[in-house]
């Protein structure tokens, strides 16, 4: 990523110093395990243990519900097995697929890794898994940002079979690009969601012009006062289906 940019220069130098470590363990016959959805992994990497879409440990069949989410692992010569975890985001689906790979290297067995991985706690109101009767809130409350919340979308949208509800105030101390990553949020939204309830004046405006544009309908999006009157009129919504409403940052007063 970029975030060194200030004391390296360029990417290509984070790049160069970061696969230093890579180097050393092909000198000294360590294993290495990377992610083979990384493009300036794969450019620049020959051998090591790949996980992704493109390396040696898949993930398929990711599926989310109100427990969770659930996927199979693949993994070179070993019988393909499926399993669970209590987090959702394809982000949070990355990271696993590491730590599988790791594991089984050391020597875990599927059985092994699947009762270690039930363990695991979401952080609170992050992408957090809360019940609501026969509804599933997913609290994001403090992590919006345009990053988090296009990865929290595409968390609302791997559950099939739900009504999808974002209710949101929008994201704040984005600057001078503030309109453009609001505006930006509805579009995504208008992609994924079958509602879209938004909290307050403070970029309720500028995200339904963003969903509008998108050629999402007016009469699927609300306005509120406070976050309360929001998810309780998520609630209340008229569908056959159970209801996941994504609660996407929860702003002070002050907003």
């Amino acid at each position: 990523g970029s975030q060194h940019l200030e004391t390296f220069g360029s990417l290509q130098n984070i790049v160069s110093t970061k696969l230093e470590l890579y180097d050393y363990l092909q000198k000294t016959g360590g294993k290495a395990i990377l992610n083979g959805d990384c493009e300036l992994i794969r450019d620049n990497v020959s051998g090591g243990i790949l996980y992704g879409e493109e390396g040696d440990l898949k993930i398929s069949d990711v599926y989310a519900d109100c427990k969770g989410t659930s996927f199979t692992v693949s993994y070179k010569d070993l019988e393909p097995f499926s399993m669970s975890v209590n987090l959702l985001g394809a982000h949070n689906v990355s990271n696993l697929a590491a730590a599988i790979a790791v594991a089984i290297e050391l020597g875990m067995t599927p059985d092994e890794i699947k009762r270690a991985a039930k363990k695991i706690k979401c952080a609170p109101h992050r992408l957090e898994i809360k019940p609501y009767g026969k509804d599933v809130i997913i609290d994001d409350a403090y992590n919006a940002n345009p990053i988090g919340t296009k990865a929290a979308l595409a968390a609302l949208d791997l559950f099939d079979g739900y009504c999808k509800i974002i209710v949101t105030p929008g994201m704040v101390e984005l600057g001078s690009d503030s309109d453009r990553f609001n505006k930006a949020l509805g579009a995504d939204a208008s992609t994924v969601c079958d509602y879209i309830l938004l909290v307050g004046t403070f970029s309720s405006e500028i995200i339904k012009s963003g969903a509008l544009e998108a050629g999402y309908p007016e009469d699927k999006i609300f306005i509120y006062g406070k976050v309360e009157e929001a998810i309780n009129a998520a609630r209340m919504i008229p569908t056959d289906l159970p209801r996941v409403i994504l609660l996407e940052n929860d702003l002070p007063d002050n907003y």
